[in-house]
């Protein structure tokens, strides 16, 4: 228990009172859930003083329910800015170096390269490694080193491995594996990184492959391909337009709360990990009708006068009060007055047209893209858990890929052997365009709308996606 509050007691010079009258202190006890809104109170206090993210809101508690445990060594904790850099250096980092070196000195150990940039815009390649430790009775995945090079190519990076190996002391007969991407120069077939370090140094060095995220991503690129970038485009010239324009990013927010969406700023498309289109996409599609409103202020006189009617269909849809429509409106004329470069107009031009002229082949777009893509993602998300073996990525790979097919492809074919799905011939196999997964909205669409001119060339479309990244993945994976 805590004392909450402690009556006053009576100063010397006031008169004795008699043993009935004499105040005494009391303390009252203060309820634990109070105590807990307290504490509550205090992390979030810390965190918006330092502006720390709330996802240290958790990491905060755990620390300080573990330092509680031993309340003598915590009132004599002292850390200030200086000592903290020259511990964590010379301290906690070294120990920590030195254990992850001893344990590769001792243990079979794989190891994970991938060439990056730091934040001080200098080239490393960044290594992980991975090994059973007996001790834990569980795998370790931890970082051994992140190496400065100066120009990247197999035999730089050979020469670095090397070096980074024998100043530690690290064995090569107790690598068993590296995994890597799948550029030429980490795994060239004669020339590569991989092909060097089995050659010179560790014969018995297994191959394991490619980065195999890698050919997810690959696969969902080759997936995109029939569609032709119409998607991926409309995602750069949105997050490009609302990038820097603070004015129009609060007209988008203000106008998704007008219409019940729940608001964010444009997601980024990042081209060499492909299915970020997926979760652009997701927002996107939510999105869509907020997109449409927002860019009606930038039509000409023509096209706003031919979508008039729909731009007030969509408001009845949504709900939108006359008060909110009048307001958009002056968002409207606020947009028509915005001084624009010739670049700024090229790009609103190309994200009208597809919001709204091209608005039927968006939707169907993004349906096939939200329908299928999480099939490759599901992949991706086991393959960079902590503790993801090689067996269990093989079951999941089996999986994704029978699952892929299955969208396409008649049940009676997809045999769930190996073997079979690797040599399984498309050709003959394919269920009929009209029965091939589309997505929930554009399968609704195919339903309500079977004779529509744009349906036959957009079920083409899918049917070239499906088979150009089946066989993709039946060669790569």
């Amino acid at each position: 228990m805590t004392t909450a509050s402690v009556l006053p007691v009576p100063s010397q010079s006031a008169p004795k009172a008699g043993p009935e009258t004499m105040r005494v202190r009391v303390r009252v006890p203060v309820p634990t859930c109070q105590r807990v809104a307290n504490a509550e109170a205090m992390v979030l206090a810390t965190l918006a003083e330092h502006s720390l993210p709330f996802t240290f809101a958790p990491v905060i508690v755990k620390l300080a329910q573990t330092l509680a445990t031993d309340k003598v060594a915590l009132s004599g904790l002292k850390l200030s800015r200086t000592a903290a850099a020259y511990k964590m250096v010379h301290g906690l980092g070294f120990t920590f170096s030195e254990r992850i070196f001893s344990n590769t000195r001792k243990y079979p150990f794989s190891i994970n390269l991938d060439e990056s940039t730091n934040n001080g815009g200098k080239k490393v390649l960044s290594i992980l490694v991975s090994y059973f430790n007996p001790d834990r009775k569980m795998v370790d995945v931890e970082h051994l080193g992140s190496l400065e090079v100066l120009k990247v190519s197999a035999l730089k990076l050979e020469k670095l491995l090397v070096k980074f190996f024998k100043d530690n002391n690290i064995p090569w007969f107790n690598l068993v594996s590296m995994l890597m991407d799948s550029c030429s120069v980490m795994r060239g077939n004669k020339m590569g990184l991989e092909s060097r370090v089995r050659q010179n140094h560790c014969p018995s060095l297994l191959d394991v492959d490619g980065d195999s995220c890698h050919h997810i991503h690959n696969a969902a690129k080759v997936f995109a391909a029939p569609f032709s970038n119409h998607l991926e485009r409309l995602f750069g010239d949105l997050h490009a337009d609302h990038q820097w324009a603070t004015d129009q990013l609060a007209y988008l927010r203000e106008i998704c709360e007008f219409m019940s969406i729940p608001g964010s700023a444009p997601k980024r498309f990042i081209q060499h990990r492909w299915l970020s289109a997926y979760d652009v996409a997701i927002t996107t599609q939510r999105m869509l009708p907020a997109y449409k409103v927002l860019y009606y202020g930038f039509m000409d006189k023509e096209d706003k006068a031919l979508y008039k009617d729909p731009l007030g269909q969509l408001f009845t849809n949504y709900k939108v009060s006359e008060k909110a429509q009048t307001q958009i409106g002056s968002f409207h004329e606020d947009l028509s007055k915005k001084g624009m470069t010739q670049l700024d107009k090229d790009r609103k031009k190309r994200v009208v047209r597809k919001v709204w002229h091209e608005a039927t082949i968006t939707e169907l777009h993004l349906s096939v893209y939200t329908g299928v893509l999480p099939i490759l993602k599901e992949y991706v998300m086991v393959f960079q858990g902590s503790q993801t073996l090689v067996h269990k990525l093989h079951d999941k790979q089996l999986q994704v890929f029978t699952n892929f097919l299955a969208c396409f492809v008649k049940s009676e074919h997809l045999n769930p052997m190996p073997k079979s799905l690797a040599t399984l011939d498309l050709d003959n196999k394919l269920l009929p365009v009209r029965e091939m997964y589309v997505g929930r909205e554009a399968n609704r669409f195919r339903v309500a709308h079977p004779q529509h001119p744009l349906l036959k060339p957009f079920l083409e479309e899918v049917s070239r996606a499906y088979i150009t990244c089946a066989r993709y993945l039946q060669k790569n994976l």
